[in-house]
């Protein structure tokens, strides 16, 4: 990039009503996330209604995102001013955002996105509380979004390939509690999108100021109906179709739900697994032969079909075309991207008992009430037949597991998301000098509207 492009646009979005924003973030001419991670998807969503609501506040957006194909980037998309500085996996990734950041003297407040592998593997992650430490040093204000929290190595085991029997357990599991530690400590606010992941850093880190913000969803309109989503995909109109959604990973029970499958074909009952592999993963070579397994056991099976990754405009002839989604999740270290898509959708949707702890959020405990729907209901062990009378339970009631879906939808629309969040930095105080009661309070932030 020319040093004198890069001039003309910091004189722009160089001040002190700027948020910056450092996350991944998907290409400007291609949307789709494959080739990346999922908080590209959840960064688009985000910054779409945030840059409306900070320009309705009088204040700019900036996101520094990772390069394409290795390309340095400054460009102005839906008032955003995107710029590609630092690369996946690079040990001098932290290093190009901090340079960067010299356009941006008068920026104060920096909103940074964090998922593992992210940044790239091991070595970014362990360097990740230097480099929100060395954005301190450099007068910036750090508002933190973790978007997992994880208080025990052998609830992965599957996903990071590690034997709970190890001797490594006990030292990931150290390495983990310390790394929330130093982050947390370092940040100024940190958010994230459930009670339960604002619980368990309360308990590692000790802070009481943990901003619970829900993972947002879209206001979807304009979906085909079923039967004609059912004609393009070539599904029978009668069967009674289930959905799983997503990167295929261990966590989310994917290998489960097809095993299932696999060994109990029920007439008129079949199984759509849309989703490819984790970009964050393939190219390890125990996630390969998990992928594989999972083919290996659906090849032949007339019941069961393995999508691959689905394009965006796929997806929404993919949820019309299911009658219900279930989540057979092994453990929840994350706000569930495959859920908030449901919701948007007003799909009906089961889930393992794995992601019971969802329904002590406000939202969700007033949509069960205001529903009727049970938690014995609504939530599964991973055990077969208790999977198949969920499954019975749902042909009969879908009217209102849908009344469910579309209530939470009405909390958390990245519109509603987007005023949450800028409440929230507004609250705290732009320039951080004074922290306001929100900050200090005993209790977590409800993002819930009031119902009466």
């Amino acid at each position: 990039m020319k040093l004198d492009t890069k001039i003309k646009y910091a004189e722009i979005y160089n001040t002190s009503h700027t948020v910056l924003v450092v996350a991944s973030y998907p290409d400007r001419t291609n949307r789709s996330i494959k080739e990346i991670d999922a908080v590209a998807s959840y960064t688009d969503h985000l910054c779409g209604a945030f840059a409306k609501e900070l320009a309705a506040r009088g204040k700019k957006l900036v996101v520094f995102a990772q390069k394409i194909y290795g390309k340095e980037e400054w460009y102005i998309e839906r008032d955003i001013l995107v710029i590609r500085v630092w690369g996946k996996g690079s040990l001098f990734a932290y290093l190009h955002i901090l340079t960067n950041l010299l356009f941006f003297t008068k920026v104060k407040t920096t909103l940074i996105q964090f998922e593992f592998h992210q940044f790239g593997g091991n070595t970014t992650t362990v360097a990740f509380p230097l480099f929100l430490f060395l954005l301190k040093t450099i007068g910036k204000t750090v508002s933190l979004v973790m978007h997992q929290v994880v208080m025990d190595i052998t609830d992965l085991s599957g996903h990071v390939n590690i034997k709970k029997s190890s001797v490594l357990v006990p030292i990931f599991t150290f390495a983990l509690r310390m790394f929330y530690k130093l982050t947390s400590r370092i940040a100024d606010t940190v958010t994230v999108h459930s009670a339960i992941l604002a619980q368990r850093l309360k308990e590692i880190t000790g802070r009481n100021d943990i901003n619970v913000i829900p993972h947002g969803l879209e206001a979807l309109q304009g979906i085909c109906s079923k039967s004609d989503a059912r004609k393009k995909l070539g599904i029978p109109k009668s069967d009674f179709v289930i959905m799983s959604f997503g990167f295929l990973t261990w966590y989310k029970g994917s290998d489960w739900i097809v095993d299932e499958f696999s060994k109990h074909k029920k007439a008129g009952v079949q199984l759509i697994m849309a989703g490819g592999e984790s970009p964050n993963l393939k190219d390890k070579p125990y996630y390969q032969k998990f992928v594989t397994t999972i083919k290996t056991k659906a090849a032949g099976k007339n019941n069961i079909t393995i999508t691959g990754f689905v394009d965006d405009e796929q997806i929404p002839l993919y949820f019309a075309a299911a009658d219900l989604v279930a989540l057979p999740y092994r453990t929840l270290m994350s706000a569930s991207g495959p859920l908030a898509m449901t919701i948007s959708f007003e799909k009906p949707f089961i889930m393992s008992n794995a992601l019971m702890p969802y329904t002590e959020d406000t939202d969700f405990t007033y949509a069960l009430a205001k529903t009727g729907v049970s938690l014995k209901d609504l939530c599964f062990p991973l055990h077969s037949d208790k999977f198949w009378q969920s499954i019975v339970w749902t042909k009969t009631n879908q009217k209102q597991l849908t009344s469910l879906s579309t209530l939470l939808k009405t909390s958390r629309t990245w519109g509603v998301v987007s005023k949450r969040l800028c409440d929230y930095l507004e609250d705290a105080g732009f320039s951080y000098q004074k922290k306001s009661d929100i900050l200090e309070s005993e209790s977590y932030v409800s993002y819930a509207p009031s119902h009466s």
